[in-house]
């Protein structure tokens, strides 16, 4: 049985969204929570991203910030909002980077695992509070093991090393 046809229109924009969320998620995933149609307020919402950079700026985000499981409508909502507002003034570098400097620095990788980190976020994205960075997961790879290093722990070895 195929699903009805919507009363909306579906744009290539949004076809394309839904193959790339298929491809990362699953399609039976992203039919089982969203259904095999895009919903209208999903269409809405991705065809008010502005310009191709703001949409790469979008799935960048929903791919770091939902590496697993997509993103509830709330969430994604949010990402698209932020991408919409000027970019802050960049005074150095983001805690992600420096999250990754670190263990980069002082931690023994594998090529799987400097593929193959995943960021911890503390914040609630559906009341709109801002999510921040608090640490970083890598994997064990064979025989290497996986780490979690979490921003406190960096800054207080950091502070230490200094103290030297």
């Amino acid at each position: 049985m195929t699903a009805p046809m919507p009363n909306y229109t579906i744009t290539k924009r949004v076809r394309g969204v839904w193959g790339k969320f298929s491809d990362w998620y699953g399609a039976d995933i992203i039919a089982k929570h969203f259904g095999a149609i895009p919903p209208k307020e999903w269409c809405e919402e991705i065809d008010s991203i502005e310009s191709r950079e703001a949409m790469v700026r979008v799935l960048n985000d929903v791919r770091s910030k939902h590496p697993t499981f997509p993103p509830r409508f709330p969430e994604f909502e949010l990402i698209v909002r932020r991408s919409k507002q000027p970019a802050a003034e960049n005074t150095g570098p983001s805690m992600q980077e420096r999250l990754s400097d670190f263990v980069l620095r002082h931690r023994s990788l594998s090529r799987g695992q400097l593929r193959g980190h995943t960021f911890l976020y503390r914040g609630n994205a559906r009341s709109g509070d801002a999510l921040q960075v608090t640490g970083i997961i890598v994997p064990a790879d064979g025989d290497r093991p996986g780490y979690r290093v979490m921003v406190e722990d960096m800054q207080a070895e950091s502070a230490s090393v200094g103290q030297q």
